[in-house]
């Protein structure tokens, strides 16, 4: 079973969770949350989906196959750095964060990790959400088909070359 770790715990992550657990893509088991400062929103998460939180943000992206950012694109570069060393060599990492192209992010890692942005919109919380993806320099097709079947759970998905991504 594939674990799935969610770096920021605000509404998009529930969202997500929530549609990947009415879709039994993952089980509850599986999935990770973590974020910095905000232990209530761990524990509304945990008691309401019955998933896995940490404060140890280290400890879970070392088992995870899946790592979602879901932070502002302001603290990006601290949750990217703070993780980096922690990211198993063929983990897929996915960033919800508005704005931030995936070159960036791979410069952050500055290792060939799979990198796959999407962005998903507010019609994600009611499972209507129209999703644009867009892959990085070193995500293939298997990658991109898991992060495809992970936010179908809230609606559908195109990929689209990511300067078309504002778009979608």
């Amino acid at each position: 079973m594939k674990k799935i770790t969610f770096i920021g715990a605000g509404q998009m992550a529930e969202a997500i969770i929530s549609g990947i657990l009415n879709q039994g893509t993952f089980t509850p088991a599986a999935i990770y949350a973590t974020n910095k400062g905000n232990p209530d929103q761990l524990r509304y998460l945990k008691a309401t989906y019955d998933i896995n939180t940490s404060e140890k943000t280290q400890a879970v992206v070392e088992e995870s196959d899946v790592i979602v950012l879901a932070v502002k694109p302001k603290d990006k570069t601290e949750a990217i750095t703070s993780i980096k060393p922690y990211i198993k060599r063929d983990a897929l990492v996915i960033s919800v964060m508005a704005g931030v192209e995936t070159a960036t992010i791979e410069g952050l890692l500055s290792q060939p990790v799979k990198v796959i942005r999407l962005m998903p919109n507010t019609s994600a919380k009611v499972g209507l959400s129209a999703t644009g993806l867009s892959r990085g320099t070193f995500a293939d097709d298997e990658a991109v088909r898991l992060a495809t079947t992970i936010f179908e759970a809230i609606g559908s998905v195109v990929e689209v070359d990511e300067q078309d991504l504002h778009a979608v």
